[in-house]
């Protein structure tokens, strides 16, 4: 060995517990689109464990790490919904406006 850590490099991942784990560099493998799918299901995964941790929290009596663990839920799920539908000022072309050329029987 020359010292450097050897990591394996997984063709497609691993599924350990259920869950899928996938291998060291793997996602550069994948197109833009299946880059995309893995991301929107590791947000939605985030989502739920700050769900479970915001009910152990606040169980706990810690009301303001529940409140900040609520907010960060709440923001990936706004973000996400912007991202689906865009507010219409993001995805308008720009119009511009041309106006007749005054004349002296307009003035």
């Amino acid at each position: 060995m020359t010292g450097k850590p050897y990591f394996k490099k997984l063709e497609q991942g691993v599924v350990e517990n259920g869950r899928f784990t996938a291998g060291r560099n793997d996602l550069t493998d994948f197109p833009p689109v299946a880059r995309e799918m893995i991301f929107r299901a590791c947000d939605l995964e985030a989502r739920f464990d700050l769900i479970d941790r915001f009910e152990r929290e606040y169980d706990a009596g810690n009301k303001e790490g529940a409140c900040m663990l609520f907010h960060a839920e709440m923001y990936l799920k706004d973000r996400h919904a912007y991202e689906l539908n865009p507010p219409p000022f993001k995805t308008a072309m720009p119009v511009e406006f041309v106006f007749p050329a005054q004349t002296e029987a307009v003035q």
